[in-house]
């Protein structure tokens, strides 16, 4: 099992990926836009914000395969350990 320190360091890293992957969509959602306006009946701005909000469902698939950690303790606190 992980300490709770590298766990707070691995989830502080995915919140700010997260972050920087959000800014490249923003900056990214108007030519696209601009690329796919015209191929179909919708217009380009709402498909392009359709695209890019499919990463949020595979995050939400992802969630399949986490594992349930609800009232199970910290490994520091099975050992008895503490700072």
């Amino acid at each position: 099992m992980l300490s709770t320190r590298l766990r707070t360091t691995g989830t502080s890293f995915c919140y700010n990926v997260g972050r920087y992957i959000t800014a490249f969509g923003v900056s990214i959602l108007g030519p696209l836009a601009q690329l796919l306006h015209g191929h179909t009946s919708l217009p380009g701005f709402r498909l392009a914000a359709m695209l890019l909000s499919c990463c949020y469902l595979a995050g939400v698939c992802a969630l399949i395969w986490a594992p349930e950690t609800v009232n199970q303790p910290l490994p520091e606190d099975e050992k008895g350990l503490s700072h």
